[in-house]
């Protein structure tokens, strides 16, 4: 018995010095413009100002991203308070509420924007973010608490669309309420979560401390599925406790990351995000937004050797190099060669093999019909590559290139160079027999020094000035 108890000891602790450590962040929100994904994270233990970006692994699905930057977030935020106008809210609880959003407006910083909306047995979108503080404390102070409903997921609508139109800001939503009703809903609340998380919106709480224990469990739950947290406050502590909340919402730290593509496919992924030896924070993000890319792909290099074996990569992942077709290789005679697809090694290198190929000299690899991995799927030019060293060459028999706008301009330019130097050259010849002529027709009239004066004839005629010649003594 003994000996089972010491055997069962040192398989916990076994089971403790290989278990994974506790993750040091969590993630409040991700949003996506691919190829780039902004991750915010909150730090739970305080660990990340001590981390790198090397420190990450980060992974969209099977898709490895690179992690460009970590930093406290600078970022301005656009703050969506939504509040409860029903009746069910307890008038101190109501007025201690519209006196926190008072105070977090005041305490917004130059780069951050604040809107209102409330929700009742209508939803309104109180404030934009557009007014003054006089219109914001106006509208602030004219509210009240009266009505039947509580029109929650009308509210969320309303609140993924408007914040769907900001652009290079966090969006967080303070949802301020005694819980969720969803009585007139028309979406199941697992829907409405699929909802938030595809708008990248955080949503945190402040909930009245008497509504009931059921009723707040269920609003955390809500809350920390879409990326934030709750807060319970009453009308004594409510301004500490909203302080408290946006305290921890203004202190996230900024994971940038980038793709080697910028597809976006409208789908919810799977983002798994893991620092050093701790076990991977998982998180969704879905990919509906991009930035256009209109860079053609290039061949950044061609290796081959004698046995047949060469490997090619792009610039840019591709797509279809998988399909032998986009690959003719041709003997020094000119003859097509069978030539098969042995791996696709990445997405932006493929290995291809040609049986019994004994030597490169003379041989060719044209590619032909490939995209690369972008929304635009941008085609790479026709090209045909020297085996022996890998460079662009014109293969057997192939047709000239057109010539493209761009050959055109610089052939253009290199014309008009050559018009210009020749005038010039032109009329330095011309001046050069002008001169010339001039140097010989001044030797040619000299003889006394008679002195050259002016003269007036009675007639009125034009004074005539020789300025070619002048006696040193006439004053």
């Amino acid at each position: 018995m003994r000996r089972k108890i010491i055997t069962l000891t040192w398989v916990l602790w076994l089971a403790l010095l290989w278990s994974p450590a506790a993750n040091a962040f969590s993630v409040e929100q991700a949003q996506a413009l691919m190829p780039e994904m902004d991750v915010y994270l909150y730090d739970e233990s305080k660990e990340l100002p001590s981390c790198t970006p090397e420190d990450f692994q980060v992974q969209l699905e099977d898709l490895p991203l690179n992690v460009e930057s970590l930093a406290p977030s600078e970022q301005g935020i656009f703050y969506f308070f939504m509040l409860d106008v029903s009746a069910s809210i307890p008038q101190a609880h109501f007025e201690a509420a519209k006196k926190s959003i008072r105070n977090a407006y005041a305490a917004m910083r130059p780069q951050d924007q604040l809107s209102v909306i409330t929700f009742g047995n209508e939803v309104s979108l109180l404030l934009s973010g557009s007014e003054s503080r006089q219109q914001v404390y106006d509208a602030l102070d004219a509210l009240s608490c009266q009505d039947a409903h509580t029109k929650f997921y009308d509210a969320m609508d309303m609140l993924i669309e408007t914040a769907g139109a900001t652009e290079n800001m966090r969006r967080v939503a303070v949802v301020i309420s005694d819980g969720i009703d969803d009585t007139d809903a028309g979406m199941t609340q697992s829907e409405l979560e699929q909802l938030l998380g595809r708008s990248g919106i955080a949503v945190y709480a402040l909930a009245i401390d008497s509504a009931g224990e059921q009723t707040t469990q269920t609003f955390r739950s809500f809350i920390r599925l879409s990326g934030g947290e709750l807060y319970s406050f009453g009308p004594a502590n409510a301004e500490s406790v909203a302080a408290d909340l946006l305290g921890r919402i203004g202190t996230v730290w900024h994971l940038k990351l980038t793709a080697d593509t910028n597809i976006a496919d409208g789908q919810a992924h799977t983002l798994s995000i893991r620092l050093k030896d701790a076990a991977p924070v998982l998180t969704e993000v879905t990919t509906e937004h991009w930035v256009p890319d209109h860079k053609a792909p290039q061949v950044a290099s061609l290796q081959a050797d004698d046995a047949g074996a060469m490997t090619v990569q792009f610039s840019k992942p591709m797509l279809g190099l998988e399909d032998g077709a986009h690959f003719l290789l041709k003997n020094p005679s000119g003859q097509d060669f069978p030539v098969t697809v042995e791996q696709v090694a990445s997405a932006d290198t493929v290995k291809l093999l040609a049986a019994g190929l004994s030597k490169r000299d003379g041989w060719t690899l044209t590619l032909s019909g490939l995209t690369d991995a972008s929304m635009e799927k941008n085609p790479l030019p026709v090209i045909t590559l020297s085996l022996a060293d890998g460079s662009e060459t014109a293969a057997p028999g192939a047709a000239p290139q057109p010539q493209t706008a761009a050959d055109t301009g610089d052939a253009d330019a290199g014309m008009t160079s050559v018009v210009l130097l020749g005038a010039l050259l032109l009329g330095a010849v011309v001046c050069g027999i002008c001169l010339l002529l001039l140097l010989r027709r001044r030797g040619a009239g000299k003889g006394p020094s008679t002195p050259v004066k002016k003269r007036r004839t009675d007639d009125k005629q034009q004074t005539v000035r020789f300025l070619f010649h002048e006696d040193s003594h006439e004053k």
